[in-house]
């Protein structure tokens, strides 16, 4: 059917070719006041070869000229349909997308950015955007924007310069996150509340220590002085056994003192979110201090590396990474044999590479992928929340360094990795 139809439009345009010449024969033959019958058409046409040529070329030519229209009409049509369908693939997208020339003109706007902007100056007043896009070729940024629906909407923009037809265009999509940015924010505040627990837990185990370990002490001095009234009543108070017990008296004054330092410097820490330098030996120190009060069967063995070198940081946060990688090793350790914690210092140009190390066997090899996600925990139920060390690596982070394990020798290390002190400041701290 299809070729019947050629054939026929074929024929027809021959014909239709063929009438041209015939009509400039009969014009001819009017001029030269010729009766216009079909003898004196054939005679006139055979005497001008003009007119023979004609009768082939020009349905030839008919013919072309009708394929080259009809080529061009199905060519339009295809575009029309591919621009048609591209709008529609725009117009189904869910996100706003705007097409700007480079006087910030628009082109062309989907029915999403229709509904969620009342024109292209809404989001043209936003400055940081408006000066953005001319510069760059590409970015995907997050911006707040007035929407018809509320002032600040946050939009995660994505922008492309292009070039069509040697003429720079800019595309812009803009992706509504509120219902993103709402759930970061309610997960953000259910990991604070988790934090805040774990903090407190963390409190309540260090009070319960603390309060054993000033305990002890001040029973040593009430003992002190008891025995003192009592050999003073007696007349049995020799200088020697005054100077023994005055002694024995201090040096449990200066264990309190030493404890209440550290909790005080501790808090300080905690207190303060600025970044300085502090002398890492000291920070070191004030931890173990801590740490010991956790260690109720007072058999480990702490020995720490000396070392002169500053770091900078969040001395507060720091102390709390310190601090949670010891009471962890502790946890492990307490009941070996011969349990011991080890501190080592290393250092690069730019880093102090703190390595605790703990007589432990070290975590088990389909462990060591899982503990740094939030909410996991090896520790028996009730004995850890599972955000000690995703917080710690967090502080780490924030911090400019990092936190890693590591298996040294068959045992347990954790290295925290801090930014190297202020040379200036390590020299007047020095």
């Amino acid at each position: 059917m299809k070729y019947l139809r050629i054939i026929h439009y074929t024929i027809l345009l021959s014909l239709g070719g063929a009438i041209i010449p015939v009509a400039f024969a009969l014009i001819d033959m009017w001029q030269l006041q010729l009766a216009i019958t079909v003898a004196n058409l054939i005679e006139v046409m055979d005497s001008q070869n003009i007119y023979l040529f004609s009768l082939i070329i020009f349905p030839i030519v008919n013919n072309v000229l009708y394929w080259l229209y009809q080529r061009i009409k199905k060519s339009n049509r295809s575009l029309e349909q591919e621009s048609n369908y591209q709008k529609n693939l725009l117009n189904a997208n869910p996100d706003g997308v705007v097409i700007l020339d480079k006087g910030m003109n628009l082109i062309f706007c989907n029915d999403s950015f229709k509904y969620i902007f009342t024109s292209i100056k809404q989001i043209l007043d936003n400055s940081e955007l408006r000066n953005t896009i001319p510069v760059v070729s590409f970015f995907q940024k997050e911006f707040t924007l007035n929407s018809n629906f509320m002032q600040n909407h946050p939009f995660l923009v994505s922008f492309k310069q292009t070039v069509y037809n040697e003429q720079v265009n800019y595309y812009l999509s803009f992706k509504d996150i509120k219902d993103i940015k709402d759930q970061e924010e309610i997960i953000k505040d259910q990991n604070r509340q988790m934090i805040e627990k774990n903090k407190l837990a963390s409190l309540g185990e260090m009070a319960a220590g603390i309060a054993h370990e000033i305990n002890n002490p001040l029973t040593v001095i009430s003992s002190n002085a008891s025995l003192l009234g009592k050999l003073n009543e007696r007349g049995k108070l020799s200088e020697e056994r005054l100077t023994e017990l005055n002694k024995k008296t201090q040096q449990q004054v200066q264990r309190i003192t030493t404890i209440i330092k550290s909790l005080r410097s501790l808090s300080h820490g905690m207190a303060n979110d600025q970044m300085e330098n502090f002398s890492l030996h000291e920070l070191l120190q004030e931890s173990i201090n801590l740490a010991r009060m956790k260690d109720r069967s007072k058999k480990i063995l702490f020995s720490l590396e000396n070392t002169n070198d500053f770091a900078f940081g969040n001395r507060g946060q720091i102390v709390q990474v310190i601090l949670n990688l010891l009471n962890n090793a502790i946890d492990a350790i307490e009941e070996h044999s011969d349990p011991w914690i080890k501190i080592s210092i290393k250092s690069d140009k730019n880093h102090l590479h703190v390595y605790i190390t703990d007589s432990g066997p070290g975590i088990k090899s389909e462990l060591v992928d899982k503990i740094f996600v939030p909410m996991f925990t090896s520790k028996p139920v009730g004995k850890g929340t599972g955000l000690g060390l995703s917080l710690s690596k967090s502080f780490m982070n924030q911090n400019m360094g990092d936190l890693v394990y590591e298996t040294v020798n068959d045992h347990t290390c954790f290295i925290v990795s801090l930014l190297k002190g202020i040379e200036e400041t390590r020299e007047k701290a020095s």
